[in-house]
């Protein structure tokens, strides 16, 4: 009980440690903010410490490192107004480490032209903003670290004109008992410019650490994180999953919360969702309040094969 409580207390520092809350910026690409998977979303998206997960690679490619199978995973994020954010990420163990591929794009859906003068010519476009990722992680390059990096061409698309940038992402992870810390740094990278007008990438830092522990039947993780960027300099993350066996499958119950939801309601703090696992086939589900823009809902499928 007394370990629990030590690593109860080191997650919870983390996430008091970012709980300050600075006006948005103004960053290119701003869809490389969002959260990737019903699990990670579900739990705050607090996930730079959580390893074992194909999805790590969106918080800290180093958590991919301990994966031995092949996976994959897809999402699908139905998003306010209209707009469809997808994933589609595949990995497999290559070069004395884990290699993944994944796909993120998020479709604006159509919107009507209107000239200079404020007409409307009875024509539309479907602006769109795309990511494309290949990660490494391993596990072997120094005793107790688990090393990753992720190369990210993003390409975005407004009417006929479009813009591409190039990005590195970079993590850490190390056991520290039976914690599991974490460090990355994400979307170091050239700036996205349509014609001559320049704007950064969502530079991101991210420190966080996952615990797991046992309550009755219930397998648990308790995950916390603080991240800094441009935009918002200093924010935390918690969440938690609870895992229950039912015959041959095990059920999953998560919740989360974020502190850097202070322009909506309590409610937007919150985000929770559930999992289902039957063999190696998994479905994952995870809803978020945005008040009046409405809620958000991210369905997850995955496969490991043995």
């Amino acid at each position: 009980m007394s370990k629990n409580i030590i690593a109860a207390a080191f997650l919870v520092s983390i996430f008091v440690s970012g709980t300050l809350y600075a006006g948005p910026g103004g960053s290119a690409a701003a869809f490389l903010k969002i959260g990737v998977g019903a699990r990670p979303t579900a739990m705050g998206e607090a996930y730079a410490g959580i390893k074992g997960d194909i999805l790590s690679i969106y918080s800290n490619p180093a958590g991919i490192s301990s994966l031995v199978n092949y996976n994959f995973s897809f999402t699908h994020a139905f998003w306010f107004e209209g707009i469809n954010y997808s994933n589609f990420v595949a990995g497999a163990p290559m070069l004395d480490g884990y290699m993944a591929l994944g796909v993120n794009g998020i479709f604006y859906g159509e919107i009507e032209k209107y000239d200079r003068y404020g007409d409307k010519p009875d024509d539309t476009y479907s602006p769109s903003d795309m990511a494309f990722s290949l990660s490494y992680a391993s596990d072997d390059l120094l005793d107790s670290l688990s090393f990753g990096g992720t190369f990210k061409l993003i390409t975005s698309h407004i009417d006929d004109e479009s813009a591409t940038a190039v990005a590195m992402d970079m993590g850490v992870m190390r056991e520290i008992g039976n914690i599991n810390a974490g460090f990355s740094l994400q979307n170091m990278g050239t700036e996205m410019k349509y014609r001559n007008e320049g704007d950064p990438l969502p530079f991101t830092a991210r420190l966080g650490a996952s615990y797991p522990f046992r309550a009755g039947d219930f397998d648990m993780v308790v995950s916390a994180e603080t991240n800094y960027s441009a935009d918002i300099p200093l924010r935390a993350n918690a969440g938690i999953n609870a895992d229950y066996p039912v015959n041959d499958f095990l059920l999953s119950l998560r919740v989360g919360l974020k502190s850097y939801a202070e322009w909506l309601h309590a409610l937007s703090h919150l985000t929770t969702g559930f999992g289902v696992k039957y063999d190696n086939m998994t479905l994952d589900y995870s809803v978020a309040s945005f008040e009046d823009l409405g809620l958000t809902h991210r369905i997850s499928t995955g496969y490991r094969f043995r």
